[in-house]
């Protein structure tokens, strides 16, 4: 690092801008700190610590708020379950301050989503989706797994999730993901087991395409500080979420990406794959020339059934979403004219507002 550091043909000002893309600029202010490097300029140093300190400080906030809410829902008999996050944070870097959050993630019962939205709104948090009636929130519940809401005072946000995956996939969760309690701050806080985090930072990673450096972060340094069943992750007849080829995935990318040391029996398992290595290698080179592959292109490649590539395929061009509920109210017998709503949205979008003006 100290070689690459003292490099004159290295611009330090991209630099700063591809962290900050990527979301490691804490992890990478103290790698450098670590490894010694040399003085690399006061402004440099400087603008560093500066978005560190930022980082930080919005960290710190985050987890005094998943405290305090998580006092709230206590109080109220709301089950929390917070994984990402500040939570990921402390099990993967033993470090709250480490990891970038932008969110608060959060699972709870499907029939606490009333009681969850209410206490919310009660804390001056606005919802992403103005869903003022029971049928139109009925109707989201359907067809999504989640609802963002909005403090505008602090700028914080908290993603409500009444299930961590969709449920149209046959690798979707259908039972409750195992569940353990850390310390968080002094304070007790319930989260996914360790197999059952390491199976959702794939899935998650494969469902946005990896195009976060951060996600890959967050898979190595994991796998690092954790003790986990490997053997029963490989021989699992099925996983707490997502497919053994979207586990594969993300540990390809943690162990050849970042040099996660793995055990023998699972790099062996990771090489059995060839389209894990197809995707993998393109991830990791698009990373690198700071290209994005389309998501639904890792995220179909990683299905193991031809059934739920086409079901990704409809529901990606028919399925209505929170936009259309949030237009109209339509009664549940009606639901259908939703997907005709999107289409109609979805044709005005690509066809005429993106139409290039006329010279």
């Amino acid at each position: 690092m100290q070689k690459l550091a003292i490099d004159p043909k290295l611009d330090w000002r991209r630099f700063l801008e591809l962290i900050a893309i990527h979301r490691v600029t804490s992890l990478v202010s103290g790698q450098l700190n670590a490894a010694g490097v040399p003085d690399l300029g006061k402004d440099f140093y400087g603008e560093l610590a500066r978005r560190s300190k930022a980082v930080t400080l919005r960290n710190f906030l985050l987890v005094s708020e998943l405290v305090r809410l998580q006092r709230i829902f206590l109080e109220g008999g709301i089950t929390a379950v917070w994984f990402k996050g500040p939570v990921l944070a402390q099990r993967a870097y033993d470090n709250p301050a480490l990891r970038e959050s932008l969110d608060l993630d959060v699972l709870i019962p499907r029939a606490q989503v009333d009681a969850v939205n209410e206490t919310l709104l009660r804390q001056n948090y606005v919802p992403q989706f103005d869903l003022v009636t029971p049928r139109q929130q009925r109707l989201h519940e359907r067809i999504s797994n989640q609802h963002s809401f909005y403090d505008q005072r602090g700028g914080l946000c908290v993603d409500v999730h009444w299930a961590v995956s969709e449920h149209e996939y046959s690798f979707s969760n259908f039972e409750p993901l195992p569940t353990c309690d850390i310390d968080l701050a002094g304070h007790c806080i319930t989260t996914f087991e360790d197999e059952a985090t390491l199976c959702y930072l794939c899935y998650h990673g494969c469902k946005h395409g990896w195009w976060s450096l951060r996600w890959i972060c967050d898979v190595a340094e994991f796998v690092r500080r954790r003790e986990l069943d490997w053997q029963r992750l490989m021989t699992a007849d099925r996983l707490p979420i997502g497919t053994g080829r979207m586990l594969r995935l993300g540990l390809f990318l943690a162990h050849f990406g970042l040099g996660a040391r793995l055990p023998e029996a699972v790099v062996g398992w990771i090489k059995s794959d060839r389209a894990v290595w197809s995707v993998g290698r393109s991830v990791l080179m698009d990373c690198l020339k700071m290209k994005k592959l389309r998501n639904d292109h890792v995220y179909t490649a990683m299905m193991e059934s031809w059934r739920d590539r086409i079901n990704y395929k409809v529901r990606a061009a028919w399925g209505p979403t929170a936009l259309e509920l949030e237009r109209v109210a339509l009664p549940d017998s009606l639901f259908f004219v939703y997907r005709g709503l999107r289409y109609i949205r979805v044709t005005r979008k690509y066809l005429f507002e993106r139409r290039p003006a006329a010279n």
